[in-house]
């Protein structure tokens, strides 16, 4: 396939930047009309005019109920405010992506990123259409380091592709971004062609006068109050001396190679430079062919092209994040509006009522008469005192019936224009969504935290789509700020950026947690898989309106609370807090060394009470002692008595056996001389 010359595509380029404006080109008036009567423009020129021209003028009374409703919002989306966080796939990598987390906190805060992300979704709520832009550069002050910017473009300056219809533009071929550069930031932007920018602008000026003089110098006008005037194919505006640049994304096939690695036989992606080489030097080496598409870049104005190659974004997207709000798919190219255009009407009609019923009271005062010739006594009297309050009108007599005095009648104010004001003041309201559900909290009565959590989900029912695409778009960015820390910015910026606290240090290449203990390498950040999450953030208003209420419910049931929870809840300075913190820990530390001391003086109580009876245990111990020595002595002396009679008893038992065996030795022996001499003898 041929390469395209310079001259090609700037032809391809610049037909399809005219069909995208083309295309675009009513949306473009209505989104200009949306934040003219958000600011409070309500009247066209040509409707101030016929109001001067009446007699007497009329005024163009502007009540905007709009700005409110917008801020409301605005003010909802703050409170409910999220973050988003990466996750890692391994259980292992929690460090890694803690790090990463803690980085891309500090860039965010450096480069005011929040307050562009509020910035398009003001635009969005606003008129339907709300972007981000995120880019890299090399940072000349600090080498190999990068910057990265965080924009918010104008609605104005983006054109979409007409085909595409996905909220994420997944399905866009392409999309533009007009930027409007002076010559020193465009000599900043593109060093290489910075000896061309005075010619450049000089033509461009030309052109610019050219145009100008064939449309009567009023058909490019910008600044004008009307919206029917289409947005022009200029690149130089006159006014500010800026030349605008036109920036191009688009989508490219391309061919991916996949064959097996000749050391490991693993299939990986080669380059098609290295495959050949690799077919010459192996026989039967084969590869396999895929079709990919990429994201590619291409800047010119004028017939000068800047830059035209792939996108230095390591994402595969648009660099350009969008949040849209409702859709109007009515017609072949997809519109987009805000909350603003279904109240463009309720808020012409309260402006014309109230102006209806101011000039309608004015006229009333100046009510025109029927009057007979010579009724007045004075034509001119007549004519200057009439429609002046308080002023007397002479006329001549008999000419008012039932005496010579009359009030002048008083107006009366008209009802009905403000009956139907308020209509439509009720139907802002409703159309728009917006209600005191809302801001969860009713009337000055405390109610359970689940009460109040539940309400305000229902207040948010009707506007959910804003916030969900606020919570895409957010989601989106970080995607592209993460991928970006990851493949382009060196260790050294990592150090700087995250610097040694509390939690890090750094050893050498190392990082090391020292709450945790955990150690790891800086490069491996460079190969951290993980998951993106959208989280409620730790500063979200309605979280911690939600949880305090949750716990003055229970401190109400007597449920222990912390009180040090529920000051970190309120609504206060850091500094506040952490007075009322300390005034809470110093409480707590004398209400502990007061229970301290009294515990002390208890357990002195107590010694003291169990020494008095102890005394007492001691005295009743000892005097059963005594008591008990006296018992053993007496039990010693009635053993040794027992023992005595026992004895003393048994030698008269002896006596009386033997006297028992004489006796029995006489009766067998008899009296005979031999008996007798033996028991003489046994005895």
């Amino acid at each position: 396939m041929a390469k395209k010359t310079n001259e090609e595509k700037l032809k391809e380029v610049k037909k399809q930047y005219q069909e995208a404006i083309s295309a675009d080109s009513k949306n473009q008036q209505d989104m200009a009309l949306q934040f003219a009567f958000a600011a409070g423009h309500h009247w066209t020129a040509a409707e101030k005019r016929a109001l001067a021209q009446e007699t007497p003028p009329r005024p163009a009374l502007v009540f905007n109920f709009i700005k409110p409703t917008l801020d409301l919002i605005t003010g909802v989306n703050e409170q409910n405010s999220i973050d988003v966080k990466t996750e890692p796939t391994e259980i292992n990598d929690g460090f890694l992506s803690d790090i990463i987390n803690d980085v891309s906190d500090k860039i965010r805060d450096i480069n005011n990123i929040s307050d562009q992300e509020d910035d398009a979704f003001d635009n969005m709520i606003t008129c339907g259409r709300g972007y981000v832009a995120i880019d890299v550069m090399p940072d000349p002050k600090k080498y190999r380091d990068i910057i990265i910017t965080v924009v918010s473009p104008p609605p104005h300056e983006i054109r979409l592709d007409p085909a595409g219809r996905k909220d994420d533009l997944s399905d866009h071929s392409y999309i533009f971004w007009e930027k409007w550069l002076t010559r020193q930031d465009y000599k900043v932007t593109y060093p290489k062609f910075a000896d061309k920018i005075d010619d450049l602008m000089e033509t461009q000026r030309q052109m610019y006068e050219e145009s100008d003089f064939m449309f009567g110098g009023d058909a490019i006008d910008t600044d004008t109050s009307d919206y029917d005037i289409p947005m022009d194919m200029d690149y130089y505006n006159r006014g500010k001396d800026q030349i605008k640049v036109i920036h191009k994304e688009y989508w490219e096939n391309y061919t991916r190679y996949y064959a097996p690695n000749p050391m490991t036989g693993q299939i990986e992606e080669f380059e098609e430079e290295n495959l050949k080489v690799l077919k010459e030097k192996i026989p039967g080496f084969d590869y396999i062919e895929l079709i990919d598409k990429k994201v590619k870049w291409l800047q010119f104005t004028g017939d000068v092209i800047m830059y035209d190659d792939d996108s230095p974004i390591p994402f595969d997207g648009f660099s350009i994040v969008p949040a849209f709000g409702y859709k109007d798919k009515s017609g072949k190219v997809l519109r987009h509006f805000g909350v603003t255009m279904p109240l463009i009407d309720p808020q012409k009609e309260c402006n014309k009522r109230w102006s209806q019923t101011l000039n309608l009271l004015l006229q009333q005062g100046q009510g025109g008469y029927f009057a007979e010739l010579g009724a007045p006594v004075d034509q001119d009297q007549w004519d200057a005192t009439i429609k002046e309050p308080g002023e007397t009108t002479w006329v001549n007599k008999g000419m008012i019936a039932g005496g010579g005095f009359k009030e002048k009648d008083l107006p009366v104010f008209p009802n009905a224009p403000m009956q139907v004001e308020e209509m439509s003041r009720a139907a802002m309201k409703q159309i728009s969504g917006v209600n005191p559900d809302m801001l969860g909290l009713q009337g000055q009565r405390q109610e359970p935290g689940i009460v109040v959590k539940l309400r305000q989900q229902q207040g948010l029912t009707i506007i959910r789509r804003l916030f969900k695409s606020n919570k895409q778009m957010k989601r989106a960015l970080y995607q592209r700020l993460i991928s970006i820390i990851m493949k382009y910015m060196p260790e050294a910026q990592f150090k700087r950026i995250l610097g040694e606290n509390d939690r890090y240090v750094f050893r050498g290449n190392l990082i090391v947690d020292k709450k945790k203990g955990f150690i790891a390498p800086i490069r491996n950040l460079k190969d951290l898989k993980y998951n993106v999450n959208v989280v409620e953030s730790a500063s979200n208003m309605t979280k911690r309106m939600t949880e305090l209420a949750i716990f003055m419910d229970m401190v109400s049931k007597k449920f222990p609370v912390d009180p040090k929870t529920i000051v970190k809840k309120l609504d206060l300075s850091e500094n506040e807090k952490t007075e009322w913190i300390e005034f809470i820990t110093k409480g707590e530390q004398q209400a502990a060394k007061n229970a301290q001391t009294q515990m002390q003086m208890k357990m002195q109580e107590i010694q003291s009470k169990l020494g008095i009876e102890k005394g007492k245990l001691q005295l009743q111990a000892s005097k059963i002692k005594s008591e008990t020595q006296a018992d053993m002595a007496k039990i010693e002396q009635e053993e040794k008595d027992d023992v005595r009679n026992f004895a003393l008893k048994l030698e008269e038992l002896d006596r009386e056996d033997r006297k028992m065996i004489l006796n029995l030795v006489e009766k067998i022996l008899g009296s005979s001389q031999g008996g007798k001499k033996m028991l003489a003898a046994g005895l």
